[in-house]
Formats: structure tokens, C-alpha cells, sequence
């Protein structure tokens, strides 16, 4: 097992991924120029992650394990081993039914965040929440594992 940083356009199958399979259709991991980190194992992509930067902000995006590697702890791994070399406060809008994986992190709900994360929150809302019947919210990373 091996955990890999590259640029999200380097690899295809990841594009086809976040366009066809992420629940919220994040197509600004694919025009940000983001960074992504993943774990190889056995030669194929089984997890990974994207990070955004938004001037001194960053943001914990799109996050995805392969159907048939999931509940064997890669996402926990690649999520501890990035913030845990970034050491910068993260971000991540996710679903409100996500929230107790993300505390495990050192992730808080956050009602106070910068704009760009709690306007995409509410326009996300807005428009995916009739679908979805979920509701996103923002939280923000305090460092409490490490």
C-alpha cells in the first residue's frame, strides 16, 4: 500500500469518478488545478482524496473509496496521513449524516466559516436537498488527533 500525491487531471479514472459517482458533482476539483492524494494497492487506485485552496483556506473535497475496497480503513489512513502532513486548518462541506466520521479527525461543525464554504453549502442545499433530502453542512478542523 502505497499513498500517492498528483494532480487531479493526471489520472482519468479519478475524472470519471468525481463526474459520474461523487454524490454532490463537485466540478470545481476539476477546473481548480487541485491536488489529490490516493492509495495504491496492488498496482490500482483504491482511495482518494482531493484539496482545494482557496487563498489561505483549504478544503477537504472530494473524498472516495472503490466499492469493493470499502469498510478495510484506506479512507481513514489517507485522511490521517494528509492532515497530518499539511498542518494547515481544513474545511469540507459534507452531508450532515457524514459528520461522526469526519469528528474522528478533529472535525467540528462550524456555523461561523469563511464565506466561500458557507455559501456553497447553501446553495448546494438549495438545490440538491429536494434530491437528496440530506443536508450539508460545513466543518472545520482543530487538530485534535494529532
Amino acid at each position: 500500500m502505497r499513498i500517492r500525491k498528483a494532480k487531479v487531471w493526471n489520472k482519468f479514472k479519478i475524472v470519471s469518478v468525481i463526474l459520474k459517482e461523487t454524490p454532490t458533482l463537485d466540478p470545481l476539483v476539476l477546473v481548480w488545478n487541485s491536488d489529490f492524494h490516493y492509495i495504491e494497492y496492488k498496482n490500482e487506485i483504491v482511495s482518494f482524496l482531493t484539496i482545494k485552496r482557496y487563498g489561505p483556506y483549504y478544503e477537504l473535497g472530494t473524498v472516495y473509496t472503490f466499492p469493493k475496497f470499502r469498510n478495510k480503513g484506506f479512507m481513514k489512513k489517507l485522511v490521517k496521513f494528509v492532515l497530518s502532513r499539511k498542518r494547515k486548518i481544513f474545511y469540507l462541506i459534507c452531508y450532515e449524516d457524514k459528520k461522526r466520521f469526519y469528528q474522528v479527525f478533529g472535525f467540528r461543525q462550524v456555523q461561523n466559516s469563511p464565506w466561500i464554504f458557507r455559501y456553497r453549502a447553501k446553495l448546494r442545499n438549495y438545490f440538491l436537498k429536494p434530491f437528496s433530502r440530506k443536508k450539508l453542512i460545513v466543518m472545520k478542523n482543530y487538530f485534535k488527533f494529532l
